[in-house]
């Protein structure tokens, strides 16, 4: 039969792609974050549903790329990439002086078959994760999950799973970024992903949150202040 598929309201994820020059660098300075950190100090944290994932300038008053001076360059290339990302990708109407802020962020580091729950973002427009050290075949990706996975209560047929390869169907998609991609989306988007595939300890990421310092939709307008 003749048929034609309209694809309507694709999601789109960003990567950018740090000076693979310097990501060695990143890569030592996380390192000795790590091996300085005290497990009983205040910016060092385990995730609450995950013991094997560990969290560093993960509490609320903490940023890691405002805390770290080493970390200074890349704080403000991760802010040239949400300023892109909003107005490049989105199309949002973000002025040249109107300051793109990091919320805040913070590192994780994974243990051996450690998994992130799914989740989303608050308080912030964009989402994104630096990935500071990953090896492909042993570590996770990320996955994102379709948010209206069935419209409840309906009428519904049961799925034929033989099958998933659909990508109007699947509910998860699945990225894998290299050592030194920062990954983007609005921070809407429920992510996470799991431990079954963090086959080795030593996955590594920089996680963050951005806002416009000046939040205007023409009518109505507020400024946050800078941390």
């Amino acid at each position: 039969m003749q048929y034609e598929n309209f694809e309507l309201f694709p999601t789109v994820v960003t990567r950018y792609s740090y000076d693979p020059d310097k990501i060695e660098t990143i890569k030592e300075i996380c390192k000795e974050i790590r091996e300085k950190t005290p497990k009983d100090s205040p910016e060092y944290s385990t995730n609450i549903n995950e013991q094997g994932l560990h969290h560093y300038f993960n509490q609320s008053g903490l940023s890691i790329l405002h805390e770290i001076p080493e970390l200074q360059e890349l704080k403000e290339w991760s802010q040239d990439c949400a300023r892109h990302f909003l107005t490049q990708v989105l199309d949002w109407k973000v002025e040249d002086d109107n300051k793109m802020l990091i919320t805040d962020s913070w590192m994780n580091v994974c243990e051996e078959r450690a998994s992130q729950q799914d989740h989303n973002h608050h308080n912030c427009i964009v989402s994104g994760t630096y990935y500071v050290h990953r090896e492909e075949w042993v570590h996770s990706g990320i996955e994102f999950y379709h948010q209206n996975i069935e419209m409840w209560p309906t009428l519904m047929l049961q799925r034929d799973w033989n099958d998933n390869s659909n990508k109007y169907t699947r509910r998860v998609e699945t990225l894998y970024p290299s050592s030194g991609d920062l990954i983007l989306w609005s921070s809407n988007l429920r992510h996470g992903y799991y431990g079954m595939t963090n086959f080795w300890e030593g996955r590594t990421t920089i996680s963050m949150n951005f806002l416009p310092q000046t939040i205007d939709n023409g009518k109505y307008t507020f400024t946050i202040k800078e941390r």
